[in-house]
C-alpha cells in the first residue's frame, strides 16, 4: 500500500505526552525523528556517542518547545543502554516507543582479504564485525529492554520501530556485513511481532534505500552517482506513522522506501508469503533506482 505525506503524518498527534527513546539521535535520521516527535508534544529520551552532537540536538529540540533528555550512549555497551532505559524511567516513569536508530554502513569488502604473517605464512585477517556490532547487536540490547519496559507499561500506543535498510530485503553488493546486519533485524523484527503482541506491542520495521545524510560514505555517494535517494521526510513520516497508526492490522508491518517517491507499507504476512504482487512492485521500483 502506497502511503501519501499526508497519510505518513495523518496521526501524529497521537505522540502527545508518549514517551520516545531514539538511539543514534544526534545526527540524520535519528535527528530529524527526534524533532518530528517533539513537535508532535512527545517526551524524547535521546543518546549518543557523540556527547557534543547530542547535546546541539537536545537544544534544537528545547528550542521549539520540545521535552527531552539526552545522554551518552555507546550502543554496543549493554550498561549504557541500560542506563539510557533507566534514565527514561527516572526522568518520565514510562516509556512508550523505543526507536533502535543507531548504525553505521560499511567501508571495507569482505572479500578484500588482508593478510598477517603469523609465521606460518599469509592468514586472512580477521573481518571488520563493526557493522554487526552496531547495526545487529546493539538493537538485540535495544529490543530486549524495550521488552522489559514497555511490558510493565500499562497505557496503549507502545511500540517498537526498528530501522532496517533496503538491505533487508535484497542483496547490495559489496556491503556484506551491512547486508547481514540488516537481513538480521528484519529477522528479529519479524519473530518479535509474533512474541509481544499479546503485551500490546506494536513492531514495525524501516527498510529506507539510501539517504543524504552522514552514514552514506563520500566513496557510496560516488558509486550512487545521479541515482535518486529516498527523501527524510519519507523516512521520518514512515517511523512516525508505524507509530501512531491506530490499525492493528498493520503490525509486524515493514516500512520500504525504495527511492525518492515515497513510502509503501507490506503487511507483515505478505512477507511471510513471499508475495509476489508486493515483491513485484518492490522490484520495479528497485530496479528504477539501479
Amino acid at each position: 500500500m502506497s502511503l501519501t505525506d499526508k497519510q505518513l503524518f495523518a496521526h501524529a498527534s497521537r505522540l502527545r505526552d508518549k514517551v520516545v527513546l531514539i538511539t543514534g539521535a544526534a545526527s540524520g535520521i535519528g535527528k530529524a525523528i527526534a524533532l518530528e516527535a517533539a513537535k508532535n508534544g512527545a517526551h524524547l529520551v535521546i543518546g549518543d556517542i557523540d556527547e557534543s552532537a547530542l547535546q546541539t540536538s537536545c537544544k534544537e529540540i528545547k528550542a521549539i518547545g520540545g521535552s527531552v533528555i539526552g545522554q551518552r550512549c555507546d550502543v554496543t555497551s549493554w550498561d549504557d543502554q541500560v542506563s539510557l532505559f533507566q534514565l527514561a524511567m527516572r526522568t518520565y516513569g514510562k516509556i512508550h516507543i523505543v526507536i533502535p536508530n543507531a548504525g553505521i554502513s560499511e567501508r571495507a569488502r569482505f572479500n578484500n582479504l588482508d593478510t598477517e604473517d603469523l609465521g606460518s605464512g599469509p592468514q586472512p585477517m580477521k573481518p571488520d564485525l563493526k557493522p554487526l556490532e552496531i547495526n545487529l547487536i546493539s538493537v538485540i540490547y535495544s529490543a530486549r529492554l524495550a521488552v522489559f519496559y514497555l511490558r510493565s507499561n500499562p497505557d496503549p500506543g507502545k511500540t517498537i520501530v526498528f530501522i532496517g535498510s533496503i538491505a533487508s530485503l535484497m542483496s547490495l553488493p559489496p556491503g556484506c556485513m551491512y547486508v547481514t546486519s540488516k537481513h538480521g533485524v528484519l529477522g528479529l523484527a519479524k519473530n518479535l511481532a509474533n512474541e509481544v503482541h499479546l503485551f500490546g506491542i506494536r513492531v514495525a520495521t524501516i527498510c529506507p534505500w539510501f539517504a543524504d545524510t552522514a552514514i552514506v560514505y563520500p566513496a557510496a555517494r560516488r558509486l550512487l552517482g545521479n541515482l535518486p535517494m529516498a527523501q527524510v521526510r519519507h523516512i521520518v513520516g514512515s517511523v512516525i506513522h508505524s507509530a501512531t497508526d491506530p490499525d492493528p492490522s498493520t503490525h509486524g508491518a515493514v516500512y520500504a522506501i525504495p527511492d525518492d517517491l515515497g513510502a509503501f507499507r507490506i503487511e507483515g504476512d505478505e512477507l511471510d508469503l513471499l508475495s509476489t504482487g508486493m515483491y513485484n512492485i518492490l522490484k520495479e521500483r528497485i530496479l528504477r533506482v539501479i
